[in-house]
């Protein structure tokens, strides 16, 4: 209802609530203030004697109104320090024994967190999950489950081998991966029993998800087929350290960060080891390379960018963790075998004694850890290097419970980042994690 069908409607009795609703649209925060305060105790919300309640509440209300204001400005504090509100996910330092912030860190929520650190506070830290869908569209092949159901026929291939050679297949230890015996992966002899263990697996997957249709299980297995012939005809190709087999498959890992020694977790789907005792920790990738220009030195570079973004962190954790577990240099891959990739570009390595692209994960993971203890999970409404909302905006997951959309909020943010050098607190590390979006150099 606009102002004039109020002034139209002036003469007629409306409830306390439909004044405050007014109010607070087109009044000032005082009118919204005296009304919301008649509407609380008329709809028995706060006994008409609890003035001091009812008062705090609509004062808290009016702040509200005037942090989502459009057009509000840059609030200060009293040193003249620019601040921005608690829509823009200040949580402060972890306070709390229960904080998730105390669990472990994995590298995938690190990565999540350098790209958007309130979607990695919602759906990483506090576990929300995505509005059902009521429209949702009939089951579909998903890239996600047909990468899932290629990472499980690749784990069993691996697991196989390692088992009929006597190795134990649970070995989580990285050191003792370095001292095991590498052994050959050894391909299902005929196509037929190729595509009999893949829809055996493919019927599994399909139950986990709750899919139902018939003959959907056929899909994912047909669809499964090209990534598998890629895996195949890579697996007999010498890797980047020459490896002469496969020595741990999904083996879990911890990293410890040369900056600060603070420990990070991360899984990976295989590991490898050379003659020498080189491992080579792999991370099978199913979608497209993300760089394949025909110059590996172009590729590189792509690699090393990314990195100081805070992206393909897990490669440069792989690669320092190897060599801290074998003392020799290690190397982590992301190997690519999604049929439209190019074959020059199915690998991606990074050598832990390769100085720039481990300095730059260096400097990433350092600013993550310092959002985490500073409690700066701010929403990344806009593009650090192009100025727009990031793409990845419109598929987020908790879209619904973020301030994206709202021109006058983004426009508050870039802002108070002009007034960047005078912030402090969590605000340094909302800077920095906002200045990693802008690494190229």
């Amino acid at each position: 209802r606009g102002p004039e069908s109020v002034q139209q409607n002036s003469g007629v009795l409306r409830p306390a609530h439909e004044h405050a609703l007014v109010a607070g649209l087109y009044g000032t925060r005082d009118q919204f203030r005296r009304a919301f305060r008649i509407a609380i105790a008329e709809t028995g919300g706060a006994p008409r004697e609890s003035l001091s309640d009812t008062a705090s509440l609509a004062n808290a209300r009016a702040s509200v109104l005037s942090e989502l204001q459009a057009l509000a400005p840059v609030s200060r504090s009293a040193d003249g320090t620019a601040q921005l509100g608690p829509y823009y996910g200040f949580i402060g330092a972890p306070a709390d024994k229960a904080d998730p912030r105390h669990a472990p860190l994995y590298i995938t929520t690190a990565e999540r967190i350098a790209a958007c650190p309130w979607e990695a506070f919602l759906g990483r830290l506090m576990r929300i999950e995505p509005i059902p869908d009521a429209c949702a569209e009939l089951p579909s092949a998903d890239p996600r489950i047909i990468g899932a159901l290629v990472h499980d026929f690749l784990q069993q291939l691996a697991a196989e081998a390692l088992s009929r050679a006597g190795a134990d297949t649970e070995i989580d230890d990285l050191a003792t991966l370095a001292r095991q015996t590498p052994v050959r992966i050894s391909w299902p002899a005929s196509r037929e029993e190729l595509e009999r263990v893949l829809l055996d697996l493919a019927e599994r997957k399909a139950n986990e998800q709750g899919i139902r249709s018939p003959g959907f299980s056929r899909v994912l297995a047909a669809r499964a087929l090209g990534h598998l012939a890629v895996a195949r005809r890579t697996s007999s190709t010498p890797d980047a350290a020459g490896s002469t087999g496969v020595v741990g498959t999904e083996v879990n890992g911890i990293v410890r960060t040369q900056s600060s020694g603070r420990e990070v977790r991360f899984r990976a789907d295989r590991v490898d080891a050379s003659e020498d005792h080189t491992l080579v920790l792999i991370d099978y990738k199913t979608g497209k390379a993300t760089a394949d220009q025909k110059s590996e030195a172009a590729r590189r570079e792509s690699l090393r960018k990314r990195m100081s973004q805070g992206g393909s962190l897990q490669a440069g954790a792989y690669a320092i963790a190897a060599e801290q577990a074998s003392d020799k240099a290690g190397i982590g891959e992301y190997l690519y075998i999604s049929p439209v990739t190019p074959d020059h570009a199915r690998s991606e390595t990074v050598r832990s004694d390769d100085t720039d692209l481990i300095e730059s994960f260096e400097r990433s993971i350092a600013t993550v850890f310092d959002v985490i203890d500073r409690g700066s999970f701010f929403p990344r409404l806009v593009d650090a290097a192009t100025g727009s909302e990031p793409r990845r905006c419109s598929s987020c997951e908790v879209k619904e419970a973020c301030i994206r959309g709202d021109s006058g909020l983004r426009h508050r943010l870039e802002r108070w980042l002009e007034e960047a050098p005078a912030v402090s607190g969590a605000g340094v590390a909302l800077v920095n994690m906002w200045k990693i979006g802008m690494n190229d150099s």
